[in-house]
């Protein structure tokens, strides 16, 4: 069983991408989500090793094998930006031309190590260690982050200041709330304005707003947002508060995005709106 083990790395290899977006960004991704993506991951590359088997009738060794089924992940994960980024320098038959020729390249270099087990031997033991380093390193990224930020919230002075109830004492709050209309948030990430549209682009959008108002919307025409990212914006929205004090709390250059995803789904705008009965659907 221990001597198998090695022979695993194409499994290794194949979630490598995920961990790697999980430990550059642990904050602002879903483990869940992370660990489905993974499993399917997993599931494709066992059809690989299945196909490999099946189409070879027990002929191949199992480390070739394993070179097979790492080679045939390697083009799946690489054969879209190869593409991209050769056509970009040789478009049209030159460039397809290039990526065949790659793709015979490594099925030259399969066959020649499958014909000297030594070397693939060594190949063998080298992608092992690399992808098994390398999944470590990123867990242990993951794992030190989780670390470093638990009880962040808890001891965050922001998120327990905006947890206290919404004050509804306004001069502007309504009279008559028997009838609670509905409320949509339509929130276009990285959509510039009409006017930026048609003077930047070229593209009148007023048709889109105008339906929206003859639906009952109101759009605001002069309006800034409180923050450049809308990974600070709309948290600052939907807590109908600043988020100033997070430089003090976790430091002006710090990009992990923790404490706002956590006001965004624990804001203020929902907890008021839940204790009137509404419902939320997204």
């Amino acid at each position: 069983m221990t001597a198998r083990l090695p022979l695993l790395y194409p499994f290794v290899f194949a979630v490598l991408p995920l961990l790697n977006v999980l430990s550059r960004n642990p904050g602002g991704s879903n483990l869940w989500d992370m660990s489905l993506m993974i499993a399917a991951m997993l599931g494709v590359c066992a059809v690989f090793y299945g196909l490999v088997l099946l189409l070879g009738r027990g002929r191949l060794q199992k480390p070739v094998v394993s070179l097979i089924v790492f080679l045939m992940i390697f083009w799946f994960y690489g054969y879209s930006p190869l593409a991209q980024s050769v056509q970009a320098g040789a478009p049209g038959a030159a460039g397809l031309a290039i990526v065949a020729a790659a793709a015979a390249l490594t099925a030259g270099a399969a066959w020649w190590l499958a014909r000297r087990p030594a070397s693939l031997g060594r190949v063998t033991t080298f992608l092992a260690l690399t992808c098994t380093l390398a999944a470590g390193w990123m867990l242990s990224r993951t794992a030190l982050h989780g670390i470093r930020t638990r009880g962040a919230t808890a001891q965050s002075a922001l998120v327990r200041r905006l947890g206290r109830p919404v004050s509804e004492s306004s001069a502007r709050a309504p009279q008559h709330t028997a009838l609670q209309r509905d409320i949509y948030l339509i929130v276009l990430d990285e959509y510039a304005n009409s006017s930026v549209l048609r003077e930047r682009f070229g593209f009148d959008n007023r048709a889109f707003e105008d339906s929206l108002v003859q639906l009952g919307f109101t759009l605001p025409r002069v309006m800034r947002s409180n923050y450049v990212h809308t990974l600070l914006s709309l948290p600052s929205l939907l807590n109908f508060s600043y988020l100033t004090p997070l430089t003090q709390e976790i430091g002006p250059h710090e990009t992990d995005p923790t404490l706002p995803n956590y006001l965004v789904e624990n804001n203020r705008a929902a907890a008021f709106l839940k204790q009137r009965g509404y419902e939320f659907l997204f």
